[in-house]
């Protein structure tokens, strides 16, 4: 997701409602959610315009560089090896920078999302709505259980190439570096999509995003590739700083279990790891500490980062073997995909493809 008002990138919660809208055509029990979102999907395609239509119109020279922008990532991708389609050829407009809504949630006594399961897609940790008031209500809904809950806006989504996704015009005012980040990002799913794994397919879109990024602004004149690269390091130190406490948790919870703790205890010592761990974010010069976790530190909130920021540091080795090679992004894809294609947990199988000494790339938070 990206803020209202903000041209960087959001880390904690670039949140992308992958496929939702596919599956409208793939189910045969659509029900009335999915009736919903077909409704919703049809009413924002129809609102795209062609970028080639937009650019003979003759906008203003900011808009007119961030469309030429966009068909120059795309281009960039496309030469890289990656699977567009007819992605980001088209511009739809809504009206600001929000697209949909996302509700996530959250077991409070252990580090596991509440999971829906959907055809062809299979569990997702999310539901996504074009509605805040539909999102709100479903979140009010969900307020009975013993579930952490977070509503999110999303500035973006994927329909992995069902159909052909315009750009959202509110990404438009987004900064070079973040414009072509995201898509990227999006360009990345329509490429690999492992059914069910929804951490390990936005962390590899994330990862690989950000290195492409860096590549594309290098390959051109200007200050960029400097913020693509700073933006980079700060990612990955991000994703180390999110690993560490996704251990902490799960420690706590695992004693929490083993000594039967009751519900009282258990939400006090998380409490303490929240609030630590809100401090370390200061001090590590993420933000300060209400900024942690947007202010809601709770395991919805820490997932919904998360999902974007694990295991960065091995999908940056991985992706590091190929890079300078024609197409090199698509071969890293697709070979990770085969590794992964016979139901295997991916982080599992990314663990065992890096025991062969290849370390991170050396980046510069500069």
């Amino acid at each position: 997701m990206y803020n209202r008002g903000s041209t960087a990138i959001e880390p904690r919660g670039r949140i992308i409602a992958v496929a939702l809208v596919a599956m409208v055509v793939a189910s045969s029990c659509q029900g009335p959610y999915l009736a919903r979102l077909g409704f919703e999907q049809a009413r924002f395609l129809s609102r795209a315009r062609p970028i080639s239509e937009l650019l003979s119109a003759g906008p203003d020279h900011d808009r007119r560089r961030s469309l030429e922008l966009v068909l120059d990532a795309r281009g960039f991708a496309l030469d890289r090896g990656l699977s567009p389609g007819g992605a980001y050829l088209a511009v739809a407009d809504t009206e600001g920078l929000a697209v949909a809504w996302v509700v996530s949630a959250a077991h409070r006594d252990r580090l596991e999302p509440y999971l829906w399961r959907y055809p062809l897609v299979g569990a997702i940790p999310y539901r996504g709505y074009f509605d805040r008031g539909r999102a709100d209500a479903f979140a009010r809904r969900l307020g009975g259980r013993d579930l952490d809950i977070r509503v999110t806006e999303a500035a973006g989504y994927s329909t992995l190439g069902w159909f052909d996704d315009p750009l959202p015009s509110g990404l438009l005012a987004l900064d070079d570096v973040a414009l072509v980040t995201v898509v990227l990002h999006e360009i990345v799913h329509t490429t690999l999509f492992v059914p069910g794994h929804m951490d390990f397919n936005e962390s590899i879109a994330t990862a690989l995003s950000e290195r492409l990024a860096v590549e594309f602004f290098t390959n051109r004149a200007g200050p960029d590739a400097v913020e693509a690269n700073r933006r980079m390091a700060l990612s990955l130190a991000r994703s180390r700083f999110y690993d560490r406490l996704a251990g902490r948790l799960r420690t706590l919870f695992a004693r929490a279990a083993s000594g039967d703790w009751n519900g009282t205890r258990t939400m006090a010592e998380r409490s303490v790891v929240y609030s630590d761990a809100a401090a370390e974010f200061e001090a590590a010069g993420f933000g300060d500490r209400t900024s942690f976790l947007a202010g809601q530190p709770d395991n919805a909130s820490f997932l919904a980062a998360y999902r974007y920021h694990r295991g960065l540091a091995e999908l940056q080795a991985w992706f590091e073997r190929y890079g300078g090679q024609p197409g090199w992004a698509g071969h890293a894809l697709g070979e990770l995909g085969e590794a992964v294609a016979d139901g295997q947990e991916p982080y599992s199988v990314l663990a065992g493809l890096g025991r062969g000494g290849v370390t991170p790339p050396d980046v510069s938070l500069r």
